[in-house]
């Protein structure tokens, strides 16, 4: 909750500078140790030696993806709802959170 109410009451300057910091602290909770880069030009899509993986995570991917069911705090009245966020899967895994993303294989 700390680290939470410390990212909402910081104010930023531009719109990427907070999602720069939510996309850290989420890196961060699920142990991953990607990193983040910001290229200096453009890159364009099927650019040779570019994984380019923007297009994978949308919501018209989504048949895709096959979500691991975990345990929500109302499942036993609403059922299991995936693709909810990853606040809900940390919230409601705490640590196995990124195994769990993981082993949800998307499928592209």
């Amino acid at each position: 909750m700390d680290d939470l109410d410390d990212i909402y009451k910081t104010p930023y300057r531009r719109l990427v500078e907070w999602n720069l910091l939510c996309l850290n602290w989420v890196k961060e909770k699920l142990e991953w140790p990607t990193e983040f880069r910001f290229t200096e030009e453009a890159v364009s899509y099927g650019a040779v030696g570019v994984d380019d993986r923007r297009n994978n995570v949308r919501p018209k991917n989504y048949g895709h993806w096959n979500p691991v069911k975990y345990r929500q705090v109302f499942e036993e009245r609403t059922g299991f709802f995936p693709n909810l966020s990853i606040l809900d899967l940390l919230f409601n895994t705490g640590k196995r959170a990124g195994e769990l993303l993981y082993n949800s294989n998307l499928e592209i």
